[in-house]
This record gives C-alpha cells, sequence and structure tokens, in this order.
C-alpha cells in the first residue's frame, strides 16, 4: 500500500485559497461540485471536492480551468502560477484588470471580449480592427439613408 505524501505548506495554501473563492462564488454562478467537475472534464465531482479539502494537490491544468469557470484569475487561487505565465501575457493579464478594475459601466460580455482579445495573434486583431471599421461605416451610412 503506497503512502500518500502531505501536501506542501503552497499546496495547502492553493486549497484553501480554492476553498475561499469558492464559497464566494458557487451561489453567485448557481453551480455545484457536480457542474464543475463537469465543465473542467472530469468524470465525477470526487476530485474537486479532493482539491477543495486538501486531499490532493492542485495542479496547474486544474487551476487553469477552475479559474476560467469561477470568472477569477489563476493567481487568486495558487499565486505561484504567475511564474509559469509568459511575460507579455503577464503584462496584458495587467492591462485587462486595470481596465476591468475602471470599466464601470461595461458589460461583463465587453470585460470578457477584452480579455480574449489579449489571446489572439497579431494577424486575427487585424482582421477584427478592419471588421469593425467596415461594420461601423456600414451602420453610418445606414443611419444617413435612413435620416
Amino acid at each position: 500500500m503506497t503512502r500518500k505524501r502531505e501536501l506542501s505548506n503552497a499546496e495547502i495554501e492553493a486549497a484553501q485559497n480554492l476553498k475561499k473563492i469558492w464559497n464566494e462564488k458557487r451561489k453567485d454562478l448557481k453551480i455545484s461540485q457536480e457542474e464543475m467537475a463537469f465543465k473542467c472534464g472530469w468524470s465525477g465531482q470526487s476530485a474537486f471536492s479532493q482539491y477543495l479539502h486538501s486531499r490532493i494537490p492542485l495542479n496547474t491544468d486544474a487551476v487553469l480551468k477552475i479559474a476560467k469557470i469561477l470568472e477569477v484569475h489563476p493567481t487568486e487561487i495558487m499565486p505561484e502560477i504567475a511564474a509559469l505565465m509568459p511575460t507579455s501575457q503577464k503584462i496584458e493579464e495587467k492591462k485587462i484588470d486595470k481596465v476591468q478594475e475602471t470599466a464601470y459601466g461595461l458589460t461583463q460580455e465587453a470585460i470578457e471580449f477584452a480579455k480574449r482579445w489579449q489571446n489572439l495573434l497579431p494577424e486575427q486583431k487585424a482582421l477584427l480592427e478592419q471588421t469593425a471599421k467596415m461594420l461601423t461605416s456600414t451602420n453610418q451610412k445606414s443611419d444617413q439613408q435612413a435620416a
């Protein structure tokens, strides 16, 4: 019989962070442990429960999936995950966080779009910008014709 290793202090802290966030968010998001496990691609809620109760250590993949579903930054669960992120992504995420802090009045959809924008390739951003200009131009022409 193999004995489980004890979790490190950082792993225990990550589990405690997750539990705190889970308790704050689950009612607002109307999500159960079973639904969380399903959205993460796990076969049942037991893995999520074990993460919550510090029985097994959170891994990077789990943190990223959970953070996305709970609508938090992965570093809120596991601060040391920041070291694994590319520097450019960290800078972009800080910009997005700043925008989000000052984005009073923006819809959640607009904030999510801004977050996704950071992951686009330059060619994709250019194509979207061209499309937006064309749509704006078309809308302005329609407005002028209607007037």
